[in-house]
């Protein structure tokens, strides 16, 4: 019974601790002083040509939905709405705040930054509910659809980490 106990104790601050590690939020100062506190983007799937990576980040006020995107060939700027829909048949529609290509790491492959406002009621829809697609538009007109792949819960872990 001795060794039962420990050995739950263990497995118990084993799970604190993954829990805890999957919570990595970082700081940055903004160029108006702002600070801002983001997680690393993570894989959520593929539309034609590229890649899409999500994250949440804050300001302390205001919550921004971050996308970035590597394409295989030329990149290209987010512009216009980008479009959430939700796997409860909800959906958002972000207003972009900012799109920029920026090099990776130092490295020569670009990737599309961009960074879209959320409101309380968004907040509120992505605490609910995984993410199931993402629509967002490039610089002139065309618009790409990512169906996820994997992380559909990334909004709801990153809302809860920077609580």
């Amino acid at each position: 019974m001795k060794n039962f106990i420990r050995t739950l104790v263990f497995a118990l601050v084993m799970m604190s601790l993954h829990g805890y590690s999957q919570c990595n939020v970082q700081t940055s100062n903004g160029a108006n002083g702002a600070k801002f506190k983001y997680l690393n983007a993570e894989q959520v799937g593929n539309a034609v040509g590229c890649d899409m990576g999500v994250s949440i980040s804050t300001n302390g006020t205001n919550y921004f939905f971050n996308t970035n995107i590597k394409y295989a060939k030329k990149s290209v700027k987010s512009g216009g709405t980008l479009v959430v829909a939700l796997k409860n048949n909800q959906s958002l529609n972000l207003k972009l705040y900012s799109s920029q290509v920026t090099k990776t790491n130092g490295k020569n492959s670009d990737v599309v930054m961009s960074v879209y406002s959320l409101t309380s009621s968004d907040i509120e829809k992505l605490k609910k509910a995984p993410i199931e697609k993402i629509v967002f538009t490039e610089v002139g007109g065309k618009d790409q659809s990512v169906k996820l792949s994997k992380n559909y819960d990334v909004a709801v872990r990153h809302l809860k980490c920077l609580e």
